[in-house]
């Protein structure tokens, strides 16, 4: 039981970094944009 919840927890850590670095990468792309106008 204790094992499936900890799975879990880290297949969520996982996607939660993945939406980190995809917010970083917008984030640096609009940055970028707004360097170069």
């Amino acid at each position: 039981m204790i094992l499936t919840i900890k799975r879990i927890g880290d297949k969520k850590q996982l996607i939660d970094n993945r939406r980190i670095k995809d917010k970083m990468i917008l984030t640096r792309k609009i940055l970028n944009e707004n360097k170069e106008k």
